[in-house]
């Protein structure tokens, strides 16, 4: 009886850093960083993002110079992710042109206490760094 209350108290209080889906859907997500660099706004035509719409689990990323959109699958309870991109839509040569083929390869996310900071990783490597307002 002992063990199995001390089990449930100890799973009980697990913290998560996922959040629910509307933490992270339907905001427009500026990316700071990008496997470690960070990100260099005064060499871009825009400001890169991602935004998660609610609508059909469609996303749409920026680089800055560039767009791409696609689909999305979120499972806020795991904090995991997946992206299938439909392609890149090149306007022009940028600096971080690669960043929407390195957030593809997403397959988990972290998000912060206050849900103001979203990072995408693959395994438990970061990958990219976002903020929102």
């Amino acid at each position: 009886m002992l063990l199995c209350t001390i089990i449930i108290s100890c799973t009980g209080n697990k913290k998560t850093n996922s959040g629910t889906n509307e933490d992270i859907i339907g905001k427009q997500w500026k990316l700071i960083e990008i496997v470690g660099e960070t990100i260099e706004f005064d060499k871009l035509r825009s400001e890169p993002y991602i935004f998660l719409s609610n609508k059909d689990n469609r996303i749409r990323a920026n680089d800055g110079c560039n767009w791409t959109d696609g689909t999305y699958n979120l499972d806020a309870a795991k904090s995991h992710i997946s992206f299938s991109m439909s392609g890149i839509y090149t306007e022009m040569w940028c600096k971080y042109q690669v960043s929407i083929e390195i957030i593809a390869k997403a397959d988990n996310y972290t998000l912060s206490p206050d849900k103001k900071r979203l990072r995408l990783n693959k395994g438990n490597n970061p990958l990219a760094r976002f903020e929102t307002e």
